[in-house]
Parts: C-alpha cells; structure tokens; sequence
C-alpha cells in the first residue's frame, strides 16, 4: 500500500481518538476503550489455553480436538472485532475491497463454528455420563476430527456468497444481497447459530444434570443399604454374644438366690 508506515498510523490512532471524544455516545466509549480490553485478555487466555491443550496427555482426548477447535474460532473472533475496534476509531487502512469481504465472510464463520463447537463438547459430557458404554466408540480422536473439519467445511460453503455479495462503499462494507434473500439469510442465520445450539445445549445440559441427580441418589441409597446390611450384620454376630454372655450371668447369679 503506498505511502503505508507505522509512525502514520500511531499518528492517526492519536488523532482520531482526540477527535472522537469530543461527541461520543456511552456505547460508542465502551466500544473504543472496553473492546480491546476484552480482545486482549481474550487473545491472552485463548494462546495459554491452546499451550496447555497441546500437552501430550490431552491431545489422546476427543474433547481436546473440539476445545482446541472453539479456541481457534473465538481467536478468530477476537481478531475480526479488532478490525471493529479499528473502524470505530475511524481508522480503516486495511479495509481494501478484498479485506471487508474476508472480513464480513470470517465474521459469520467463526460465530457459526464456535456455538457448533461448544455444542460437540456438551454432546461429549452427555455421552460420557449417560452412555459410559459408547465412549469407545462415539468420543474417538478420529470421530472429532471428522466432526471438526465437517462443521468447518459446512460454514465456508454456508457463507460463502459474502465473498461475492460483500463490496466496500466510502471506507464501510455493504451487503449488495437482495432484500428477501437478505431476509432469508438473516433469519437462517439466527437459527443455525443462535436459537439451535442454544435449544441443543440446553436439553443437554438438563439431561446431564438429571443424570448427576440420579446418580447421587443412587449412591446414597446405595451407602443406606450397605449401612443396613452391615447393621443386620454386626446384630448377627452380636447376639449370640448377647446370649452367652446373659446365659453366664444368669448361671452365676442363679445359685446365690437359690440359697
């Protein structure tokens, strides 16, 4: 890009910000102070959890590949509402023809991904608790792998007509779609990544939590019979003990009130 350098670009931060506090809404102060903190801290928390996850003990765990996968969709997030960040200060350097298709059609994939993803790892927990059984055949390294890569694969060819469909207008990303196709992708979208991993994660989530319930219940009443039956069984062993031991009085005591 011509006539690009950094010291032109801290200038510009510099005085777009000066310029941008003079009339800003609340919302609009959140938006340019909160929101890098939040990517921050989120990036930060997002490569330490990654290092851990590499470890070599947790790379053998099927729940590791999905974990991994929702840590590279948030970071993917993180760094698309940098470029939001960036727009709110008024500074667009990279949103080029090209960049603001990538950026809308990153955006819409990485939501999509990362609901899906926390989904598989609450299906995960569902089997692990519910069905012990199937866990060697269902929570695989292989089967999440597969699942991973069919969820990606699935929101590139779902959003991929942003690329074609996305155009830049004075410095800002418009959608040329039509008005109903607009509508109709609109509404999709909100089921595929809102209403339908929520109502999934949520019928999962009582399910396990029943299953917790059940099985506390379980052991408990589990403890009350073993306490029984040790109580049945200690009476059993005590009262022949009784018995004797009242016999032997009996007999010691008997002769001196006969006399």
């Amino acid at each position: 890009m011509d006539g690009f350098n950094v010291s032109s670009i801290i200038n510009n931060v510099s005085t777009n910000v000066t310029d941008v506090n003079r009339s800003l809404a609340p919302a609009e102060i959140l938006l340019i102070y909160i929101l890098p903190i939040i990517i921050f801290v989120g990036l930060f928390g997002n490569v330490v959890s990654f290092v851990v996850f590499l470890d070599k003990e947790l790379r053998h765990i099927s729940s590791s590949v999905y974990i991994m996968a929702v840590l590279c969709s948030d970071t993917g997030m993180l760094l698309n509402q940098t470029l939001v960040w960036l727009e709110a200060l008024r500074i667009s350097p990279w949103f080029g023809h090209g960049m603001c298709k990538l950026f809308v059609f990153s955006g819409f994939v990485f939501a999509f991904l990362s609901e899906w993803y926390v989904v598989c790892i609450t299906v995960e927990n569902y089997v692990t608790l519910r069905h012990p059984t199937k866990i060697a055949t269902l929570c695989t390294i292989r089967r999440a792998v597969i699942v991973t890569v069919s969820l990606a694969t699935l929101a590139v060819s779902s959003y991929f007509i942003y690329l074609f469909t996305t155009s830049t207008d004075l410095g800002y990303c418009n959608n040329n779609m039509s008005s109903k196709l607009e509508q109709i992708y609109f509404y999709v979208d909100n089921i595929a990544t809102l209403l339908l991993p929520t109502i999934v994660v949520f019928v999962l989530l009582a399910a396990i939590v029943l299953q917790v319930i059940k099985s506390i219940k379980s052991k408990r009443r589990m403890s009350l019979s073993k306490t029984k039956k040790k109580n049945r069984a200690y009476h059993r062993l005590e009262l022949p003990k009784c018995y004797l031991y009242y016999q032997s009085a009996h007999s010691f005591y008997q002769p001196q009130t006969m006399l």
